[in-house]
């Protein structure tokens, strides 16, 4: 067996990214409900599965799940262009999200979040391609 088909449960994982997506691109439909930070919140763990799949489909696993920590695991894998790298780094800056850190959160604008929700349908992409279409070298950062 190949060291990509030892780790399991990718499907669940991407699925579970997904679900937190959808919610993320249809959340202007109920504004009372999902709140900027809700948003934020939810687009943080939709990205950290994408990069997740990725990872596990690549065999592999990083040393915690904070941001940089799965963009130095990525970059070992898979090219990622420094634009998509500076703004997943930022996630970290911006939430709490599997932090070691209590930290003070910083809810980014609409700019912000766009460009954000752009690179999570790029992650998208990356994470169907390598679990569906086997491919371990996904260039969708790139």
């Amino acid at each position: 067996m190949d060291a990509a088909m030892e780790i399991s449960g990718i499907e669940a994982i991407l699925k579970e990214g997904e679900g937190y997506f959808q919610v993320v691109c249809k959340s202007h439909l109920r504004p009372l409900v999902f709140t900027p930070e809700i948003v934020h919140n939810l687009l943080g763990m939709a990205l950290e599965k994408f990069a997740m799949v990725i990872l596990m489909r690549a065999g592999t696993m990083p040393n915690n799940h904070t941001f940089a920590d799965l963009l130095q695991e990525l970059k070992a894998q898979i090219p990622v262009r420094a634009s998509i790298e500076a703004a997943l780094l930022g996630m970290d800056d911006e939430s709490d999200l599997c932090s070691l850190e209590i930290r003070k959160v910083r809810i980014p604008g609409p700019e912000r979040m766009r460009e954000l929700v752009e690179i999570g349908e790029l992650l998208q992409e990356a994470a169907r391609d390598a679990l569906h279409n086997g491919n371990l070298f996904p260039l969708h950062l790139e």
